[in-house]
């Protein structure tokens, strides 16, 4: 390698980034994360070849000068361990700093910015570096290089690695293929492939236990194997899987280790999806109590940290808690990842959900936009993110009332989807469940009808009968059935749906209340007053041990349990537990939600039923 050369990269950056380089020419920026580069501007040229327009991001293409005299921060020639050697690839490592030589506009869509390569010194980025340095030892291995790209986001470069790294050991490198395999699952794993994943980590711990070895691969496998069990909703044997992986940790190492705050973040997101959301926030709080003594600031597991608190104040209800801690989360991503990381469209995704929770429906719109986007400007476009995306847009649309945007963007999902699943996939599945409660809403129920319909269809095929999606498919036929007044269907999908929610989920989950709800409703039509009562009083103690005590789904349920006391004429006890609901909806909802306005108007109609009794008797 020569003494001065030039190398290129082009990329995806905020357009709030590019106005900052362009105000700063002479200036000096940083880089916080693996820097990929190549020799050749026109492989790197292709990677930007038609550009890509956006409102939150600008296409540049970045020339590099190098001087190998002036560097401080080191950088790697990895062309011979590259899959593809036609890339004569560069790397930087965290923490370079580069001053800004010019900046000038190729065409509408990409920029071209010139850089050299400055001996400054970055403070924050210097401690995450020796964070890197202390978990990568002072040898770094190319496993190593794999596992950071993949966090990188460089998903096929990774596991195109770990492919070559499998074809250079022998059989009876027992201890080293397994730690390949379970890094392959771990991609595997990110991109949704779960039975792919669990294959690779169940290979790993077979070649961990022929090579007798027990450092810390066995933790991270033991850790692997419990977040695909998550992923596929066996949460009772990931959370063994977790706890044995701690345990194994602790073997070696001190409490306050980061691989221990890992797996407590991992307790503590199984908690969450079994629905004990008090007891996911015990976890993920020791988690961060030892991350925030241990690792840098802006440490990308703090972020997720963040993020899967945000997560359960989410399910909670505490929807102000939850968009601090996304947004805490979004800081620290935002500074350790590149801008298409698929991390940062999960957090994009999160802060929309909670603003529709919150009935902040353009808001929701606008991070979901941000999300799709991101996953658009994916190196490695992967259709299935893509389709998760337009569903969750769809969602914040169907929210909003626009059914018909709402309509096209599950339309866009289903398209990406059909393109790399075949017809029978639980993701398919769950698209058509969620085009049916479009319609649904729209009050077209039997194409709603239709769509549930093709959802459990496949979730027969593909699913086990007691697995919790069938629960929520059920539950949505039994709404269809009871919006067109077919009462027996809809009590027979709703108890269906009970019986694999109370055997799947714990006996305080919300949705079990949801289901509890929903029953009691039916009686009501029934004019069975007092088993109405009974669920709807059933759903409620749930309510009031799992969430806190302004939850919307609280007022939900005492507004329809103040519907049945309406009907047997006790107006006191209805008109009590009405005004309870709409007390509770405007202290988390906006003032024009659809519930307070429900809940205003079953107000209203008893007031005017108190009205009347009163004039009859004074008559």
């Amino acid at each position: 390698m020569t003494k001065t050369f030039d190398v290129f990269r082009a990329q995806l950056i905020s357009a709030d980034e590019l106005n900052q380089i362009k105000e700063n020419i002479g200036g000096l920026f940083s880089i916080n994360t693996f820097f990929s580069t190549t020799t050749d501007c026109e492989i790197a040229a292709q990677f930007n070849a038609t550009g890509f327009s956006s409102s939150f991001f600008a296409s540049v293409l970045f020339e590099i000068n190098v001087n190998l005299e002036s560097i401080t921060k080191p950088l790697a020639d990895i062309q011979h361990y590259s899959y593809n050697k036609q890339e004569q690839e560069i790397l930087f490592a965290i923490g370079t700093i580069f001053r800004i030589d010019f900046v000038e506009q190729l065409t509408d869509a990409i920029w071209y910015i010139g850089l050299s390569v400055s001996q400054h010194e970055n403070q924050d980025l210097d401690e995450l570096t020796e964070s890197l340095k202390t978990e990568i030892g002072e040898k770094p291995t190319l496993l190593k290089l794999g596992e950071f790209l993949e966090k990188m986001g460089e998903f096929q470069k990774a596991k195109n690695f770990y492919h070559l790294l499998l074809n250079t050991l022998t059989e009876e490198e027992y201890t080293n293929r397994a730690k390949v395999y379970n890094s392959l699952g771990v991609v595997h794993y990110d991109h949704g492939d779960y039975e792919d994943a669990l294959v690779a980590f169940t290979k790993a711990l077979e070649l961990h236990v022929k090579g007798g070895d027990t450092d810390d691969t066995l933790f991270l496998i033991f850790n692997h194997m419990g977040l695909v069990h998550s992923e596929m909703g066996n949460y009772d044997m990931a959370l063994e899987y977790y706890k044995t992986s701690i345990n194994t940790r602790l073997i070696n190492y001190k409490s306050d280790d980061p691989a221990i705050a890992i797996g407590y973040n991992n307790i503590g997101t199984a908690h969450c999806d079994k629905g004990d959301f008090k007891l996911a926030l015990k976890y993920h709080e020791k988690a961060l109590k030892i991350q925030l003594r241990v690792l840098a600031d802006f440490d990308p597991d703090l972020g997720i940290t963040y993020s899967n608190m945000g997560l359960a104040h989410s399910e909670n209800g505490n929807y102000r808690l939850a968009r601090e801690n996304y947004q805490k989360a979004l800081s620290i991503e935002s500074k350790c990842y590149p801008i298409y990381h698929p991390q940062l469209r999960s957090t994009y995704n999160n802060l929309g959900v909670v603003c529709e929770k919150t009935g902040d429906y353009d808001g929701a719109i606008k991070y979901h936009m941000q999300a799709l986007e991101v996953s658009l400007a994916s190196i490695s476009l992967d259709h299935t993110i893509l389709a998760t995306t337009y569903n969750n847009l769809a969602v914040a649309h169907s929210w909003k009332g626009e059914h018909g945007e709402a309509l096209k963007s599950y339309e866009k999902a289903l398209e990406c989807l059909l393109k790399v699943l075949s017809t029978e996939h639980a993701d398919v599945a769950s698209t058509y469940n969620n085009i049916g409660m479009v319609y649904y809403e729209k009050e077209d129920y039997v194409k709603a009808w239709e769509n549930f319909q093709k959802t459990l269809t496949i979730e027969l095929a593909v699913l086990p009968h007691d697995h919790p999606s069938l629960g929520t498919t059920y539950n949505n036929i039994g709404m269809v059935y009871e919006k067109r007044n077919q009462l027996k269907e809809a009590l027979s999908y709703y108890k269906k749906s009970l019986n694999i929610r109370q055997k799947r989920l714990s006996i305080n989950h919300p949705e079990l209340a949801t289901i509890y709800d929903n029953i009691g409703s039916i009686y009501n039509k029934f004019r069975m007053y007092k088993t109405s009562i009974n669920y709807h009083m059933r759903a409620l103690n749930i309510q009031r041990k799992s969430l806190p005590p302004n939850h919307p789904s609280i007022a939900v349920t005492l507004s329809n349990l103040g519907y049945v006391y309406a009907n047997i004429g006790n107006l006191k006890t209805a008109l009590k537990h009405q005004a309870t609901a709409i007390d509770i909806a405007k202290k988390t909802l906006p003032s024009n939600h659809r519930s307070i306005i429900l809940y205003q108007s079953r107000i209203d109609e008893v007031k005017n039923e108190l009205n009347q009794l009163v004039i009859s008797i004074r008559k």
